[in-house]
């Protein structure tokens, strides 16, 4: 494995690699500031964010260091643990988003799922609608992408208790929304107007943003749903 935590004691894979890293980061720093750094120091501040931050690869280590100290991530007002954190959670955020963006569920292509298909491709859409989901929980933006999947989502929420519409509503939403096509595609792009707040997508939304912001455990519920 090569998560950082498993490397800090003399003898491990990739000890002398981390021990060099610090190293050459100490020098780097010295180098353009005033006030030397003492290297047994940020080695120290290191091991505590490993050991605490498992999550952190091998591989993570030498491109957080070296983007974290061009300012990609904000302003460095010192070689510090909070510094050096933030370094790595600030690469691990870019490196999930980079994910994000190439997930076939970002594509540009026709990804609306009809309902004979819904269940062989079940594990799939779990997988992309926790993307989405994932992204919104951080972003609290709503990705327009989503929208070819909402005919599936919205069936899932209503099975899940999030959503409450009788199916005669459900039946009329997808009429209107059938008739109208052309001019709720327009509304999509802009606040739509009052009269118009009732579609299949709102309804879905305004239940997407309260699961989003109540963290609920969603992928558990899609996953047991039949």
């Amino acid at each position: 494995m090569k998560q950082a935590h498993q490397h800090l004691s003399e003898g491990n894979t990739y000890y002398d690699f981390i021990s060099n890293q610090i190293n050459n980061l100490v020098e780097r720093w010295n180098s353009s500031h005033n006030r030397d750094t003492d290297p047994k120091i940020i080695g120290d501040a290191f091991k505590r964010i490993f050991e605490y931050h498992k999550w952190i690869t091998i591989d993570d280590i030498k491109p957080a260091i070296d983007l974290g100290l061009m300012g990609e991530y904000g302003e460095n007002k010192g070689l510090n643990s909070e510094t050096i954190f933030k370094w790595f959670t600030g690469y691990s955020n870019q490196i999930r988003k980079n994910e994000l963006q190439s997930h076939s569920a970002y594509q540009d292509k026709d990804t609306f799922i009809p309902y004979p298909q819904r269940t062989q491709t079940r594990k799939e859409l779990v997988e992309i609608f926790m993307n989405f989901y994932n992204e919104h929980k951080e972003t609290k933006v709503f990705n327009p992408k989503m929208n070819h999947y909402i005919p599936v989502f919205f069936e899932w929420f209503r099975k899940l208790k999030y959503i409450n519409i009788t199916d005669r509503k459900e039946l009329d939403l997808v009429s209107f929304e059938a008739d109208s096509l052309r001019r709720i595609r327009t509304l999509f792009s802009k606040k739509p107007d009052t009269k118009e707040t009732h579609t299949m997508k709102m309804i879905f939304i305004d239940a997407f943003k309260l699961a989003s912001e109540n963290n609920y455990k969603i992928e558990k519920q899609l996953n047991q749903m039949k």
